[in-house]
Order: structure tokens, then sequence, then C-alpha cells
């Protein structure tokens, strides 16, 4: 049967919209995950969970330092949180739990500890074992609490602590530096000089402090409290030291676009500027210094409808000095949820990468050509002039950005007089791994770049 004009404009239409991009390869991540690069180190962020150990949450706290704990202040739901303004003559009683993202342990804080209610804070913390602290009527109080078992201990209040191991801490207080367990028997330790900055490594008992001796003299040393054994250390050694602690990975966000009040956060290297988002409108010509995309620090999107509480934007990464990944965590909704964080190799992303850039240039270039089509049904077969052409088609299309990149070659042709409707191409969309073609039929043909 022949078809005439407006039907076959139509005809193509039905099969632009209808026939899948031919990629040629499958998806190779969850469609809820995402991968990122940072520096000479590639990640996968795993798709989101939901914890449900928690009925509604007012707010978490991380510690400043690596710890494997959060601080979860909670409470049960009740009829009026599904209120846009509730009206709540008496707040509902709240309660503070220990939670690891990584174990999936939940621990209750101890109640003793929290009558009247205070506002607690992690300083350190360990495997099961965290110092809190806290300032209620200009008194600080810091204590150690043993997750697992309830155990608690009051360290001195005007001191600074860490949480060695499980059963041991290192205080500084203005009388010296000690070594406190259980027991509560101070240990003192024996230092050249007093203190003036103490650091945690990035091995849990290996603690570097700079030291201020006689006549001003500045020196560093390390205490390994793994073999009790002090010793001095060269600048150099020590800033290697500091280097290695430094997290890998960071948190930042940042007023989401698309939902006025909320805030986007992103994972990304911790210290480099401008990365790159792969979901970005850039990503498909997104080139420096003639690096390709996977070549170029990434970030990755962990959620974009994350409510600023006034003075923080609850999310953030546990265990980001580690090259082993970590555990992103985030509050949406008063409700907790988490995002593992795998390491992958650069080959891996690298693969990611090229996959994701072809499957959006040719979801991009499939819209085009129905743009393109819309546009030859509403004028009789025809396609637009190539002079002024994005204007011409520009109403056919959702969205404006469908036109970034395309480069087309139709000039005014008639559907039903082009001769190699099924071979011929009416445009592609270049970018650093391949170009996509699109055919006079609707269909969307990729051709990789030949790699040098």
């Amino acid at each position: 049967m022949k078809l005439n004009r407006p039907t076959l404009a139509l005809a193509l239409l039905c099969a632009a919209l209808f026939a899948p991009a031919q990629t040629g390869v499958q998806p190779m991540l969850h469609p809820e995950a995402d991968a990122f690069r940072a520096g000479d180190s590639a990640y996968l962020l795993a798709p989101t969970r939901p914890v449900e150990a928690f009925d509604f949450i007012l707010s978490v706290k991380e510690c400043m330092e690596p710890c494997p704990w959060l601080l979860i202040e909670h409470r049960a739901r009740i009829a009026q949180d599904t209120a846009t303004h509730p009206q709540l003559d008496t707040p509902p009683a709240t309660q503070l739990s220990f939670y690891n993202p990584a174990t999936r342990q939940t621990r209750p804080f101890p109640p003793e500890l929290n009558t009247p209610p205070k506002e607690w804070s992690i300083m350190s913390g360990g495997e099961n074992t965290v110092i809190v602290g806290s300032i209620r009527e200009f008194v600080p109080q810091f204590w150690a609490i043993r997750c697992d078992t309830g155990q608690t201990m009051r360290l001195p209040a005007k001191s600074r602590a860490w949480v060695v191991d499980n059963e041991r801490f290192f205080v500084v207080e203005p009388e010296g530096h000690f070594l406190y367990s259980w027991s509560g028997n101070p240990q003192p330790l024996d230092f050249q000089g007093w203190s003036t900055d103490i650091r945690r490594t990035s091995e849990p008992t290996l603690f570097l402090m700079r030291l201020k001796g006689q006549g001003g003299a500045v020196n560093w040393q390390t205490i390994d409290f793994k073999i009790n054994q002090v010793a001095s250390i060269s600048s150099e050694a020590a800033e290697k030291l500091l280097f290695e602690a430094h997290p890998a990975l960071a948190v930042q966000s940042q007023p989401s676009s698309d939902a006025p009040g909320l805030q986007t956060a992103w994972l990304r290297s911790n210290g480099r500027e401008s990365p790159i988002s792969l979901h970005g409108p850039g990503i498909m010509q997104a080139t420096s210094e003639s690096r390709m995309p996977h070549e170029l620090d990434s970030q990755a999107r962990i959620s974009g409808d994350i409510r600023d509480n006034g003075w923080y934007v609850p999310a953030g990464i546990l265990n980001a000095a580690t090259s082993k990944g970590g555990v992103v965590w985030f509050l949406r909704d008063h409700q907790l949820f988490l995002r593992d964080v795998v390491p992958m190799s650069l080959a891996e992303y690298e693969q990611y990468v090229r996959r994701l850039v072809q499957e959006r240039a040719m979801r991009q270039a499939k819209q085009m050509a129905i743009g393109l089509f819309i546009y030859s049904a509403d004028h009789d077969d025809q396609m637009p002039e190539n002079a002024g052409w994005r204007d011409a088609v520009t109403p056919y299309l959702k969205d404006k950005s469908t036109l970034d990149g395309i480069v087309y070659l139709g000039n005014g042709e008639r559907i039903n007089e082009i001769q190699d409707i099924t071979t011929g191409n009416m445009g592609f969309l270049d970018t650093p791994y391949g170009r996509a073609n699109m055919r006079w039929d609707g269909s969307i043909r990729w051709v990789p770049k030949e790699t040098p």
C-alpha cells in the first residue's frame, strides 16, 4: 500500500516512538546506582536503602574524626506528623541511640546520662566504644560509653580525649597526658614537651603530636599504643601521616534547582576542585587538556530532596579516610537512608562512563528525531530548512537542551522523496566516544570512535 504524505510522516513518527534505540550494550549498573572518580580511585555509589530501626528521626550526628557510629535522636511517629504544620502542645518524648551503618547495629544511649536531656555529640569513637561530650550551663561533661554493653565512665571535665581501642582512652588534661582504662586509674605518659596539636592517624592506635619544648622549639612525635612506644619523627614524616589520614571523600551540598528549599547532596573527592557530573549537560562533550571524561574527577548524586535543618545539611559519609569505600547516610522526611560506597577499578569506571555517554547520546538523538518527525507531520511531510532549523523545530521538543550538540544535515526534504531512507543520515550527535547517527527512517545507530 502506498502511503500518502501525512500518513508517511506519522508512520515514521510512530516507528521512532516505539522502536528501542539500538545501543548494543546492557546497562552496567543498577538504575539507582551511580559511579564517580576521585583522583586515581573510582567508586560505585550503591542504590539507596532505608533504615527501618527508627520510626521518626529528629537529628543525626556523626563524629568529626573516623568513627563507625552515628548518634540519633528519635521518637515514635504520631498522627500530627502527617500535617503540613503540626501543632504540638506537648512535644513527644525523644530518645537517643547509637547506630552503626556498616554492621546495622542499634545500641541504646545510657538513659541515666540523658536525664535531664542534654545536647550530646560524639567526640571520638572506635569499634564498640565512643566518647561523648555535652555542655550544660557552661559545665562540660565527657563520658566513655561501651556501645555493646552499656558500660560508662566519666572522664575529666577539662580534657581532650580519644578512644584508643575498646579498653583504653588517651586523655590530655592540664596536668599532663594520661592513658585511661575502664578501671578509671590514669597512667601518666611522659613526653618531651607539651602537646599543642594531637591528631589521630589512619591507624587507630597511632597518634601524631606536635610538641612545644623548651625555648619554643617545635618537634613531632608519634605514640603507638599498640606497642606502647613513643618516637620522634621529622616534619616530612608528620606531613605524610597527616596526608594519609585526610579523608579521601567528602559530602557537599547545594540548593536543588528543581526543588526550592531543598538541598542536593553530592559525593566527591575531598579537596579537589570542579569535578564534573556524569549526569550533567556537559558530559557529552566533556574534555580537559585532551583528557577524556572518564579521566576527569567526577561527583555522584546522593539525593536531591534533603531538607536543610537550619544549621547543617543532614548528610555525611563514614570511613571516608580509607580506600575501602564507606557508607553514605542522609536524612529525608525524618527517615535515615544509606548508600554503600564500593571501590571499583578504573577500567570498570571507564567502561561505565563510555556506556553512559553512549546511552545518553542515543536517547538524545532519538528525542531529536521524534521532534523532527512531529515538525514534518505538521508541515506536509517536509523537513525543516537547514537555515534556521533550530528555531523551527524547538516548539516540537519537550526540552530545548535536546538541541545541544546536534548537527542537522537535512534541508527541506520531503520524506516520501528520500531514496536512502533506511541508510542515509538526517543528522548526528558527536561525543568523545563515538557518534549517534539519526537515520531518515527514525532509527538511531551508534558508531564508536576508533581507539588510538
